[in-house]
């Protein structure tokens, strides 16, 4: 797939938002500093 954003940093992004079925997230870490971890939060719609 075609890499669309790339996130970073202690800052949360505005909401995703993904207008086809499928929305794909990779994490990937550097081990670089221990901190709190990841949350991902998703909800599901069906469009009439």
């Amino acid at each position: 797939g075609n890499l669309k954003m790339r996130l970073s940093g202690f800052m949360l992004p505005s909401p995703i938002v993904s207008t086809g079925s499928i929305l794909a997230l990779w994490f990937t870490t550097d081990f670089a500093v221990s901190a709190q971890g990841f949350k991902a939060v998703y909800e599901g719609r069906n469009v009439c």
